[in-house]
């Protein structure tokens, strides 16, 4: 069989339709504790609403950047492994990198000439193996995490654990951060600055709950409108290399 075949085959949409299968079952899994988890806390059911609709909402902006990827993905790896790698992790470019690196052991790039099933198994096993490791240590310590936090909070000031797990997640995205921006232009750092700006104020100066919860989503519209505009205005760029 070519490897177009392959890729678009009954057998490997049956294999992804397994994995997709989890991971709805997991969506459900979460939900169902976390709802479970609200009522032993006796959150307020407005709260919990307006929290579920900002997520929903939230999601948006993020979903239409793997639509953007999805043809380009859909012409290297085909349907099947399209429709599961970009609900299974959603970040297509990190995929195609790792695909690529295990790919090259063959001397083989992903959708180039010479792109065999050979090549096209060994970018599989690249994204799989690449992906472990986190899904593994999500799906054995996440109903862990309770009480590896009370358990500090015993030995330590739960103010200073509180701090640090702050302290982490500022951490994490300062990385995310400082990796976007970094080197590739100063369009990209005017969006990430107009952005931050745009959400400190609506957190700041707007009290409606609906807008509030919509504060992500604006704030990300606002950057790419403020990057667009200075950039068609030759006040910033980006890299052509």
């Amino acid at each position: 069989m070519e490897v177009k075949e392959i890729m678009n085959s009954p057998g490997l949409l049956i294999a992804s339709a397994f994995m997709m299968v989890v991971l709805i079952g997991g969506c459900f899994a979460f939900l169902k504790a976390s709802l479970k988890e609200a009522e032993n806390l006796n959150m307020d059911k407005q709260k919990m609403v307006a929290g579920v609709r900002s997520a929903c909402i939230t999601t948006v902006g993020p979903a239409l950047a793997c639509v953007v990827v999805l043809v380009s993905f859909l012409n290297i790896f085909g349907a099947p492994t399209t429709w599961m790698r970009l609900n299974d992790v959603g970040a297509a470019r990190s995929e195609v990198g790792v695909s690529t690196i295990a790919t090259s052991i063959l001397g083989q790039v992903p959708g180039e000439a010479g792109f065999d099933a050979q090549g096209f198994t060994y970018g599989l096993w690249g994204m799989a193996l690449n992906n472990f490791g986190w899904l593994f240590v999500t799906l054995v310590l996440t109903s862990r995490m309770g009480k590896i936090v009370d358990s500090l909070n015993s030995k330590f000031e739960p103010k200073m654990i509180n701090m640090v797990m702050q302290g982490a997640v500022f951490g994490l995205f300062g990385y995310l951060l400082i990796n976007s921006v970094y080197a590739k232009g100063s369009a990209y750092l005017a969006a990430a600055v107009s952005s931050g700006i745009a959400m400190f104020l609506i957190n700041k100066f707007i009290k409606n709950q609906r807008l509030q919860e919509l504060a992500l989503g604006i704030a990300m519209v606002i950057g790419m409108i403020v990057a667009t505009v200075l950039y068609n205005m030759g006040i910033v760029s980006i890299p052509t290399a």
